[in-house]
């Protein structure tokens, strides 16, 4: 039985395979906030990027924040949330026992 692709989307499986998802994942992490502009150097394309941090939003995996004050500049970032952490370091795990495999 195929899964539709309007279906799967929000898959957290098929989202962590996407370019880029694990890569933004690890960005926040190793910065543990990032502003827009920070994370276009993972060197996706604007349309991508913004498809990746909408379908992470989605799955409750990073945090948007926006800060609105008067007469100061808006402050607006991105965070991993604890589901995000968890998940992430099950990848890594992962990507260690993969790589331990392999030697």
């Amino acid at each position: 039985m195929s899964i539709r692709t309007s279906e799967r989307k929000y898959d957290l499986f098929y989202i962590l395979g996407l370019k880029g998802t694990i890569q933004i994942l690890k960005y926040l992490r190793e910065h543990k906030k990032a502003q827009y502009k920070d994370l276009r150097s993972v060197g996706l394309s604007i349309h991508l990027l913004n498809d990746r941090l909408r379908q992470l939003l989605k799955l409750n995996l990073i945090s948007h924040h926006l800060v609105l004050k008067r007469r100061q500049k808006r402050k607006e970032w991105y965070e991993l949330t604890e589901k995000g952490k968890k998940i992430l370091k099950l990848i890594l795990e992962l990507e260690k026992i993969v790589r331990n495999q392999a030697l």
